[in-house]
């Protein structure tokens, strides 16, 4: 198992279950257990808190959903624990009644460390990288979380990923180093993301044309003209994570 994709499981869990406790007014218990059940290891982390209503337990893991207020998250941290668990070919459940608490449970099966039990690790991810080298990218949004999840599961496939979260910024890294593709936001204070493609494609012709863009404004006609007179691939906010590492994919091949 990767260590480091598993810690991010659990964390993301238990901040979860520490937001939710802080919104009830009894006490808040956090109750974690491990174990092993036949060829599988059961991880449970179950919260006291105020529980998940019937009809939205389907869509906890979906990308972009969240219960949280605004401004308090993003709703993209369970979507990528998901993703993670699959990787493992381990499975994450959810339990919750309304006014109880939740409880998520993660199996993963256990392997034997024998290459005929673990295949190759690039013929477990859907994505892998052209060449099996990580591109440089650069990843433009004004929420900082946004920026950061998705720079997460391109870090996953193997590449380096840099994250800013302005024009201005993005600009000064373009300057600085040379990026394989760049994925920016359209609709940011200050700098939006067409002037920075304009700036981008006055500098370098080649990048301009490696810009995705990423929208939730996708019905104003100014921002479907831009598209279009543009070329350039994009994506609708909210989209899947497995969307924006195919448009990825797709792109780095075009350049090679």
């Amino acid at each position: 198992a990767d260590f480091h994709q598993l810690q991010q499981v659990f964390l993301n869990i238990i901040i979860n279950a520490h937001q939710a406790i802080k919104e009830v007014g009894r006490r808040g218990v956090l109750t974690l257990e491990v174990g092993r059940r036949n060829d599988r290891i059961v991880v449970s982390i179950a919260d006291n808190g105020p529980g998940i209503a019937p009809e939205l337990l389907p869509k906890v893991f979906d990308p972009f959903f969240t219960t949280k207020e605004v401004g308090r998250g993003t709703g993209l941290g369970l979507s990528i624990c998901f993703g993670i668990i699959q990787a493992h070919r381990g499975e994450i459940l959810v339990n919750s009644r309304k006014g109880q608490g939740t409880e998520f449970r993660i199996e993963l099966p256990i392997l034997r460390e024998d290459p005929a039990a673990c295949p190759a690790e690039e013929n477990d991810n859907p994505n892998p990288s052209p060449a099996g080298k990580g591109a440089r990218i650069l990843v433009v949004d004004d929420e900082p979380t946004v920026a950061e999840v998705v720079a997460e599961a391109l870090a996953l496939d193997g590449h380096l990923v840099e994250t800013a979260h302005d024009g201005e910024i993005a600009l000064e890294k373009v300057r600085r180093i040379r990026f394989d593709v760049i994925i920016t936001d359209l609709k940011m204070p200050g700098m939006t993301g067409q002037d920075f493609y304009l700036h981008i494609r006055q500098r370098d012709q080649n990048l301009a044309r490696r810009v995705i863009f990423a929208t939730g404004d996708i019905a104003t006609v100014s921002t479907r003209k831009f598209l279009e007179e543009s070329g350039n691939p994009f994506l609708q906010k909210p989209f899947e994570i497995s969307a924006i590492r195919g448009i990825v994919l797709k792109v780095l091949e075009e350049r090679n």
